[in-house]
C-alpha cells in the first residue's frame, strides 16, 4: 500500500483520494457495482474510482453535478428535491461531496427515495483535511454523525471505515503535496513508515478514528 500511495503523490493525487480509491476497490471486489447507478456530485465522468471499482456487466452509471465539467454529466442540485422518480436506482454513489452540501440531510433522504428496496448507498467524506471550498466547504463528519443521519433517514449500516495510516501522514500529507513533485514519494514514504513504526510500538493506538483522513461508508435502504 505504501508504494501505491507514494506513486499517487507523484501524480498529484492526495492521500485521502488514494485511500478512498483503495477502499472502493476492496469493497467492490466482493460487492461489485451493478444495475442502475447514480453518482451524486461527480463533476465529471472521468472519476478516479473508475480505475478501481469492479462493475458487473449490467452496471450503468449516471454521473451528476450542480456544475458539470463534461458533456456526459447531468445537472442536479443536491440541496433540492431530485427530479427523479421513486425507486429507480439500485445504487447511489456520493464521494467527497457531502462536506460541500449545507442541507446534507436532503442528500440522504432523497437518495433513500430514489433507491429501490435494499438499494445501496456508497460514499466517502473527508475528516482531517484542510478547508477546500467547491464552491463552499461546510462540514466535517465523525462516524457517529454519519451513522446518525443515515439511520434517521431509514438506512441500515453496512460499513463505516476510517481511512488513514496515522498522525504523521494525516497531518503532513498536505504540506508534502506542495513540495517538488520528485520529492513527494520520498517524503510521503518517510512519514508513512513513521506511522507504521508508531503503530507497531503503540499497538495501533494511533490508527482508525483518532487520525482518520476521511471515512468510507456503505448503507442499505431498509
Amino acid at each position: 500500500m505504501i508504494l501505491t500511495l507514494a506513486k499517487s503523490a507523484f501524480k498529484d493525487k492526495s492521500l485521502p483520494r488514494t485511500l478512498m480509491d483503495l477502499a472502493i476497490k476492496n469493497y467492490t471486489e466482493k460487492n461489485p457495482l451493478k444495475g442502475k447507478v447514480i453518482d451524486l456530485g461527480s463533476k465529471t465522468d472521468k472519476v478516479s474510482y473508475n480505475d478501481f471499482a469492479k462493475k458487473d456487466r449490467n452496471c450503468h452509471i449516471t454521473y451528476t453535478d450542480l456544475r458539470p465539467a463534461s458533456e456526459n454529466v447531468e445537472k442536479i442540485d443536491l440541496e433540492k428535491k431530485f427530479e427523479i422518480k421513486n425507486e429507480v436506482y439500485d445504487m447511489v454513489l456520493c464521494f467527497n461531496t457531502l462536506e460541500h452540501i449545507y442541507d446534507y440531510k436532503n442528500v440522504a433522504s432523497e437518495s433513500h427515495r430514489i433507491l429501490v428496496p435494499n438499494g445501496i448507498f456508497i460514499g466517502s467524506t473527508p475528516f482531517l483535511i484542510p478547508y477546500h471550498p467547491d464552491p463552499n466547504d461546510y462540514f466535517r463528519y465523525t462516524s457517529a454523525a454519519i451513522r446518525k443521519f443515515f439511520s434517521d433517514t431509514g438506512f441500515e449500516e453496512i460499513l463505516i471505515q476510517p481511512l488513514g495510516v496515522g498522525p504523521f501522514s494525516t497531518g503532513l500529507y498536505y504540506i508534502i503535496m506542495h513540495a517538488p513533485r520528485i520529492l513527494r514519494p520520498i517524503l510521503l514514504t518517510t512519514v508513512l513508515l513513521l506511522d507504521k513504526f508508531l503503530n507497531l510500538i503503540t499497538n495501533n493506538r494511533h490508527t482508525g478514528e483518532s487520525y482518520a483522513a476521511s471515512y468510507f461508508f456503505v448503507f442499505k435502504k431498509k
